[in-house]
């Protein structure tokens, strides 16, 4: 059977064509390749490995030129086929219209498939040996993960809003089931699996016959349909984050724990690698602000890091001081030269000087450090004291407050955690508008007006004691501005469930926060109205509070729109107690710049 499915096309951009690509184990792959239109001797290639469709087939609408691009965007295929690179986009296992079955998402089978894609890649004609690998979130997830085989063909890599730490920033933070945003991924990824486009976009199933089908004219559906009923096993992720509560749970259809899919698990294979990574995230994408931390700690071969005041992609700019939600950033532009630097001009044998820059809310600024945190962080401790006062100089006062708990309680539309896919974003722009209202219905403690700004950067940590009326707890802790004039704006949070409030002082992602294994073994009983003391922290941020304003540190028991209840038999609580007694002061610690 022929691989290729057409001849080459000719755009105004580029010239394309699709073919299959054929794995070790005879599974094929659905690829498409974009070359510069007056290429005249071979070039470097950028490859894409997507989860969502690499592209769509139109309908026979009159007029109409396909594909249809899907998550990687016509407008970065023609900036690169115009910058002189070959650009491939493929449809990972078991999606699209590659054949195969998908065992669990980011499986080792999948990382080795990237492997056999290098190795076809410098085979064409059209390729000068050297590709480089970029995405955003599933896609920049397996554009580092490609590193872990070690190809020398690998000149660079490129990740934007990626997934280093699956169980600690995605699926489960602070031990607490984010299982809103995973049903919508699955019935997401399920749709494309089934070709049945109209939970994903209407549009999208007016316009379009499904994925890009390979093969003569005569054979593509026979070809598509054979290769779709294969998806129909596809393992259901939903499903599987009920058979996952520890980090080394072994969900019985996978056979493995989920740091097996993590690209944490292989940081030691993609240092060794020496591709050089750049690493593109924004401070309220979700908990990946963390994830492009901890990839710049565990990974030297991280040339530079961004953090931006950004989204998910990024998509927007959602700094609360600015007043239009407009990128303001040419991601592209920092893509291109990186790229050009390894791909074109040839990795230099100097050392790697790592950098990372940064924007600071509130300052509205850049700033630059080669170590993380920045050297010119100080801790300070904020008690929590009697009357709900946050003290940072002075006596603390005893106090012990009961607060019951709004099961129905969520952060809205417009969190973080809405950033992380479009069918998630009930909201049209990342923004906690309403923080005043909500602060109502948690149990808060306050600062005096300050008299100067303070910055805060990098992890804020919580340490309290805590009981519950049930046998665990899920604490939500969200670290705020109140204004002068009562207005409250969202700075971060950080949640933690009761079971896991065992910490270590070493930690493995070198980061200056208290480390939990989240391993069954490390698990401590909750007991009914005993009280505990807790650490933990906050997702790392970069904000300037404003001189007058107050700093603001709320409790609550649930986030319905994001996170799941316990859903163990009478473990979910009714209320919870904090409390400061002579022996033990509840502390809020905060990063902040001098």
């Amino acid at each position: 059977m022929d691989n290729t499915s057409t001849s080459i096309r000719v755009t105004k951009n580029y010239l394309y064509h699709s073919e299959f690509i054929e794995m070790r184990d005879g599974v094929r792959l659905a690829s498409d390749i974009f070359l510069p239109k007056n290429m005249r001797a071979p070039v470097p290639a950028i490859l894409f490995l997507t989860r969502y469709v690499r592209t769509f087939e139109p309908k026979r609408i009159l007029g109409f030129v396909g594909p249809i691009f899907g998550q990687v965007k016509k407008k970065e295929v023609a900036h690169y086929t115009k910058n002189g690179y070959a650009v491939v986009i493929v449809d990972v296992r078991g999606t699209g219209a590659s054949y195969g079955t998908r065992k669990m998402e980011f499986s080792p089978q999948e990382v080795e498939d990237g492997k056999d894609i290098l190795d076809w890649i410098t085979q064409q004609s059209w390729s000068n040996g050297a590709v480089g690998t970029t995405g955003i979130s599933y896609l920049g997830t397996t554009a580092e993960f490609i590193l872990v085989n070690q190809h020398p063909a690998l000149k660079a890599c490129v990740v934007r809003s990626n997934i280093f730490d699956l169980y600690g920033d995605m699926i489960v933070p602070g031990g607490v089931r984010q299982g809103k945003f995973v049903e919508v991924w699955r019935d997401t990824t399920k749709s494309l699996d089934t070709n049945d486009f109209g939970y994903i976009n209407p549009v999208l199933k007016l316009i379009s016959r499904g994925p890009k089908m390979i093969g003569n004219p005569k054979e593509k559906k026979t070809v598509y349909d054979a290769a779709k009923e294969e998806h129909l096993e596809n393992f259901d992720i939903f499903k599987g984050i009920f058979n996952i509560q520890f980090r080394d749970d072994i969900d019985p259809e996978v056979g493995m724990p989920v740091d097996t899919f993590s690209l944490h698990h292989y940081a030691d294979k993609i240092a060794a690698s020496k591709t050089p990574i750049l690493r593109i995230g924004g401070w309220y994408d979700g908990g990946l602000a963390n994830s492009v931390l901890k990839g710049f700690q565990l990974t030297e071969n991280t040339h530079l890091a961004k953090i931006g005041p950004w989204d998910h992609g990024p998509a927007q700019n959602v700094s609360p001081f600015v007043r239009s939600n407009k990128l303001d950033y040419e991601v592209l532009d920092d893509i291109m030269a990186f790229f050009d630097k390894f791909l074109k001009e040839g990795s230099s044998e100097k050392p790697v000087e790592k950098k990372l820059q940064y924007y600071t809310f509130g300052a509205e600024v850049w700033k630059e450090t080669n170590i993380w945190p920045p050297k010119n962080i100080v801790n300070q401790a904020w008690k929590l004291s009697k009357d709900h006062q946050l003290i940072l100089d002075g006596s603390v006062k005893a106090f012990e407050y009961e607060h019951l708990i709004n099961s129905n309680l969520g952060t809205g539309g417009g969190a973080r955690w809405n950033s992380l896919t479009i069918k998630y974003r009930y909201k049209r722009k990342i923004a906690y508008t309403d923080r005043h209202i909500k602060a109502k219905q948690m149990i808060n403690f306050m600062s005096e007006p300050l008299t100067e700004s303070l910055t805060i950067t990098g992890h804020p940590t919580v340490s309290i004691e805590v009981k519950s009326d049930a046998t665990d707890l899920q604490l939500f802790a969200y670290l705020e501005e109140q204004l002068p004039n009562g207005k409250v704006r969202y700075i971060t949070e950080g949640m933690i469930r009761g079971i896991h409030r065992k910490h270590y002082d070493e930690n493995p992602f070198l980061l200056p926060i208290p480390y939990r294994t989240f391993a069954k073994a490390d698990a401590q009983v909750w007991e009914k109205d005993t009280w505990y003391e807790i650490h933990f922290d906050l997702f790392a941020v970069s904000y300037q509070l404003q001189k007058g304003s107050r700093i603001k540190l709320g409790f609550a028991g649930a986030d319905i729109d994001h996170f799941h209840h316990l859903d163990e038999q009478n473990s979910n609580p009714e209320k919870f107690h904090i409390r400061t007694d002579p022996m033990q002061v509840s502390v809020l610690n905060l990063p902040v710049e001098v």
